[in-house]
């Protein structure tokens, strides 16, 4: 896959996954994927990712994910920004995204699902930093 060509901010994602009884899923599969800074998944013509991969959980079932931030969509009326997550555990999956609630109109922000967290981003320096906690169903 080429390399984005678009410069990005950086963006630190630390998360906690948690199997259905609240215990640490540790050693959980994460693969997520995302648009690059200009809400692009790929180059035209190919399907995905510039930014993809998957990780796993420690003991803690904790993870740190190092990447960009990515946007919304070009186009009217285009989805919010977000990062795709499909976890998997011996016990459990969940299939889900995560957006930012600083690029998510205020009368949109809904209760989360399951299939939309909505986190909060904060400045750390020269990057973004943000938290998420996963129950696994």
């Amino acid at each position: 896959m080429p390399r984005a060509t678009a410069p990005g901010e950086p963006l630190i994602i630390e998360a906690v996954i948690l199997d259905r009884a609240c215990q640490p899923a540790a050693d959980a599969s994460v693969h997520l994927w995302h648009t690059d800074s200009r809400g692009l998944y790929a180059p035209t013509g190919q399907e995905c990712c510039y930014y993809q991969g998957t990780v796993n959980t420690d003991h803690n079932g904790r993870l740190r994910i190092r990447s960009i931030r990515p946007a919304q969509y070009p186009g009217a009326n285009a989805a919010s920004a977000h990062i795709h997550f499909e976890i998997r555990h011996a016990t459990a999956s969940l299939d889900t995204e995560i957006v930012f609630a600083d690029s998510v109109p205020s009368h949109a922000l809904e209760p989360p699902t399951g299939q939309e967290l909505p986190i909060a981003l904060r400045r750390d320096g020269a990057a973004w930093r943000g938290e998420a906690l996963f129950v696994l169903r």
